[in-house]
């Protein structure tokens, strides 16, 4: 089982720790880790289906960032 958090260890902020360890304890204890990886990957694929211009901007970076390598 997850180690219990206050998830204020991503420094957040109030009241976004606060929602996010309730969230968490509401979830079966999920880890405020596995809420964020799920909330960043959302929103990333949410941002990119809107907007051309930043998918646009998202595969160049990628495209820079594999030929570097990282």
């Amino acid at each position: 089982m997850a180690r219990q958090t206050t998830g204020a260890r991503f420094r957040l902020g109030d009241p976004l720790d606060n929602d996010l360890a309730d969230f968490c304890a509401a979830n079966w204890n999920c880890s405020a880790t596995e809420v964020l990886r799920d909330a960043v990957k959302a929103f990333i694929e949410a941002q990119l289906a809107a907007n051309e211009g930043l998918q646009q901007r998202y595969a160049d970076a990628r495209k820079r960032r594999l030929a570097l390598g990282d």
